[in-house]
């Protein structure tokens, strides 16, 4: 926390902290700045980025950058291996379709446990997280944490309907939609040869 209050940022939570570091390591695969004696400058790829780009395209940029350059299991829950990867690396390994689907879907309410179950079923993780001490004899992946919360709602793509629980801690998403900002990024994920 102290290299980031440094900069005078103030830093509330732990989820404040990720989401700098996210920021950082994505900033750093696009060039944007470089590290010198322990001090970040803005580099010359950097200065353009935000002098050429419109706001919407420097955010595409950064969105894709994180989906198809950065390693999402560097963000995961130590969770399951899944043929050698975990529950996150193996979402990024399936990333176009679940964008496909998203794309389809416009900006429609969907099922969120519906959805849930129609990914597990397809990516066939039931072996993988079969647990006796579970409801059900199996628990479930944890699409909330390692797609929605740290990708899709981090990034404003998806919007959620959230069933408040007993506790504030306890809370349960219903249903959820695509954002017109996800339907872009999606579009230009799926058919613009990012990379």
């Amino acid at each position: 926390m102290k290299e980031f209050q440094r900069f005078g940022w103030t830093l509330r939570r732990e989820e404040e902290l990720d989401f700098l570091e996210q920021i950082k390591i994505i900033s750093e695969i696009m060039f944007i700045f470089y590290k010198r004696k322990g001090y970040f400058y803005l580099s010359k790829h950097g200065k353009a980025f935000l002098t050429n780009l419109k706001p919407i395209d420097q955010y595409k940029e950064m969105v894709l950058h994180f989906w198809y350059k950065v390693n999402w299991g560097y963000f995961s829950r130590i969770g399951k291996v899944i043929d050698g990867l975990n529950l996150a690396e193996k979402l990024q390994q399936y990333q176009n379709m679940i964008w496909k689907t998203l794309l389809a879907k416009d900006t429609d309410w969907l099922d969120y446990k519906l959805f849930c179950q129609s990914l597990s079923d397809y990516l066939h993780l039931d072996d993988y997280f079969t647990n006796s001490y579970y409801p059900k004899g199996k628990e479930d992946p944890d699409f909330e944490y390692e797609l929605f919360h740290r990708n899709l709602v981090r990034f404003g793509s998806v919007e959620l309907d959230i069933k408040p629980g007993k506790t504030k801690y306890d809370k349960e998403i219903v249903r959820f939609r695509p954002t017109n900002l996800g339907q872009y990024v999606y579009q230009k994920a799926l058919y613009e040869n990012y990379l």
